[in-house]
């Protein structure tokens, strides 16, 4: 494809290697599970939220990047231990680890970037609105738990950046970071 397209209207597969295949982010798109995007590879999607999931989802083959380009959200990580809070605001991303539950809290409308390992093996289940294990007050007033410096979720900082050749736009660089 040659032509600019929005990613918000867009599904994007990336197998790593040969050509990224594009196609349109509809229903229809992901009811043909058997197609190659949804089998193999990564898929790139965008998606707005209003409200919070009433559900959550893990990915047994591999992490998820989420890259919040608007808004602000909690993502809400279970790997065994119960759910953990992880703060992500505009601008900023966090890796989920492969096979741990997770689902989104709606701080603000948000957008949210994915880039998702083998979406048909991805499952669901559902749960109830308020977050288990974590108080609404905690949430509505940010204290949030502060996870083990050893987690393997990490804060990514994305920056707006001019790149050193010419160039008439901006780029997206992403930093691994710590939270404190």
């Amino acid at each position: 494809m040659h032509a600019p397209f929005t990613l918000a209207d867009s599904m994007l597969h990336l197998d790593g290697v040969g050509p990224i295949r594009w196609a349109p982010n509809m229903p229809a798109f992901w009811k043909k599970r058997d197609r190659a995007e949804l089998v193999t590879g990564h898929v790139l999607s965008v998606f707005s939220y209003s409200l919070s999931w009433d559900f959550q989802e893990r990915h047994p083959d591999g992490d998820e990047l989420a890259v919040v380009l608007e808004g602000d959200i909690d993502f809400l990580v279970d790997e065994g231990d119960g759910e953990n809070p992880l703060q992500v605001n505009r601008a900023s991303a966090c890796l989920i680890p492969a096979g741990a539950w997770h689902r989104v809290v709606v701080r603000e409308p948000s957008t949210i970037l994915f880039v998702t390992p083998v979406p048909t093996r991805t499952e669901h289940r559902t749960v109830g609105v308020e977050p288990v294990g974590v108080s609404s007050r905690q949430l509505r007033n940010r204290q949030l738990t502060r996870r083990a410096p050893s987690s393997p979720l990490l804060p990514i900082t994305v920056e707006r950046r001019r790149p050193a050749l010419p160039f008439d736009g901006t780029y997206l660089g992403c930093s691994l970071r710590r939270g404190s």
